[in-house]
């Protein structure tokens, strides 16, 4: 038996504006990247992962992923 999800406008303009935001570059950097200064820095114009995060990511990986948030909706 298959459940429907009705949402009043007001509900179902949120969640548009949520999607939105999801397909939105800044999004997708953070959810991708991180926070810039944390999980990754900017050098000649790239993003680019500092030593001690990449070895953090290497080590323990779902514990990275479990802490920042990083990678966790696209690699879980």
């Amino acid at each position: 038996m298959h459940q429907r999800l009705i949402l009043t406008y007001g509900e179902g303009y949120g969640l548009k504006q949520f999607l939105d935001y999801l397909a939105s570059e800044q999004a997708q950097v953070l959810i991708n990247w991180g926070v810039e200064g944390k999980h990754y820095v900017i050098e000649n114009g790239k993003r680019v992962v500092p030593a001690d995060v990449q070895k953090r990511i290497i080590e323990d990986n779902q514990a990275f992923k479990k802490e920042s948030g990083v990678f966790l909706v696209w690699m879980t």
